[in-house]
């Protein structure tokens, strides 16, 4: 999904709002919504893609042949898509690594 930036929403919505009557007010409202600060905001690590996740050998899915996905941060094994406050990502395949 692309980021929006919050100037590029108010002419979408004055296309949009084009004829109806209460039209000054949603503008009013979205203007206020639009001069708010942002929000500074991490990028999401899902289990599968993080290093600490590793498959479990004795714990699986509702469907009993998936298995799931352990990890010293968390207290039970959880599905491939949870993710936490501790996730890293993998290196990615062409990265080197630091000596």
């Amino acid at each position: 999904m692309k980021v929006m930036e919050a100037n590029e929403v108010v002419p979408l919505v004055r296309l949009f709002l084009t004829g109806n009557i209460y039209a000054d007010q949603i503008m009013k409202d979205v203007q206020y919504l639009v001069d708010q600060r942002t929000v500074d905001a991490e990028q999401v690590v899902h289990c599968f893609e993080c290093k600490h996740a590793r498959k479990s050998e004795d714990a699986f899915d509702l469907d009993g042949i998936t298995p799931l996905c352990e990890c010293p941060y968390m207290a039970q094994p959880h599905r491939w898509h949870a993710y936490c406050s501790w996730a890293k990502p993998k290196k990615p395949k062409g990265e080197l690594s630091k000596r």
